[in-house]
């Protein structure tokens, strides 16, 4: 068994048990095996707990993560917005990767499909891990459970301004298409000059592309990296005035960028069509003096 099928299973198998999710509930911890006796009474704990005991037996080490998780879904919202009761997950140790890997099988069921087995999002705070002792060390606040006052509270920053973007283009044509008398094939790379990542792209190439098409969306480019995107761009004269893309971004309020394509094809093809018509040029001016000469010479 792998990690993911072990991580499909818990996802298919167990259905999580929404009347248990309460303030008011005192629902006790079944544990791995009384977990595929009821698997229509899962909590977050449940779910951990059945990873984590199938993945130990097929000889992956695997723990307990508890800590808070925010979601928009009132009906998963952590009971930790109104008293002190967290969220549980697992993590697997990945040899190839020599490290922890984080997942969380509760969410991948409750939201339906979403995949929280290749990459978890950040809205998961880990407090603390538990590898031997499934209650110890013991999470803030689980030192009284007797009343629902809360004393741990748990905050989302927000930035007062948002950060400006430093995005640039540069369009790198394939050796055998910089000719520039028709559409010229290549890849344009557009990079994150800035500290701050840039998430949500959407890349208009409308104004350079040979043919229309929809916005290119870019999930995240790093601070400091780029991406590449295979694209075919007008050719000739027009691609001289046209060399435009616009990027939509969510990390600057939506406002479209207008950049400049450094390298068009039609540009690096002006030195081709110089030597072409040089090369006319000098044909037919040695043609025109051959003609003379022979002229003469009758």
């Amino acid at each position: 068994k792998t990690p993911k099928a072990i991580y499909d299973y818990v996802v298919n198998s167990l259905k999580y048990d929404y009347s248990k999710a309460t303030i008011t509930s005192r629902a006790q911890r079944l544990g791995a095996r009384e977990t595929l006796k009821s698997p229509d009474k899962a909590l977050c704990t449940e779910f951990t707990d059945l990873f984590i005991a199938l993945a130990r037996a097929a000889g992956i080490p695997a723990r307990e993560l508890q800590g808070y998780a925010y979601t928009n879904d009132p009906l998963l919202q952590p009971l930790s917005l109104v008293r002190d009761v967290l969220h549980a997950w697992p993590e697997y140790w990945d040899d190839k990767q020599s490290r922890w890997i984080q997942i969380d099988p509760t969410w991948g069921n409750t939201t339906g499909g979403v995949d929280f087995f290749t990459k978890l999002d950040l809205n998961h705070l880990v407090f603390v891990i538990h590898g031997v002792d499934v209650n110890n060390p013991s999470p803030a606040g689980t030192y009284r459970l007797d009343n629902n006052r809360k004393d741990v509270e748990v905050y989302f920053g927000k930035s007062k301004s948002p950060v400006p973007l430093k995005i640039s283009a540069e369009y790198k044509p394939d050796f055998f298409t910089k000719f520039p008398l028709g559409p010229s094939k290549g890849e344009l790379i557009i990079r994150n000059n800035g500290a701050v990542a840039a998430h949500n792209l959407k890349v208009d190439l409308n104004k350079v592309a040979s043919k229309p098409s929809d916005p290119i969306e870019i999930r995240s480019i790093p601070p400091y990296g780029s991406v590449g995107l295979g694209v075919e761009i007008k050719g000739g004269i027009r691609g001289l005035f046209t060399n435009k893309v616009i990027i939509n971004s969510e990390n600057n309020d939506s406002e479209e960028i207008s950049l400049s394509v450094h390298r068009s094809a039609a540009v690096q093809g002006i030195p081709l069509i110089g030597l072409f018509i040089l090369g006319f040029a000098g044909v037919f001016w040695c043609k025109k003096r051959f003609g003379v000469y022979l002229a003469r010479e009758r």
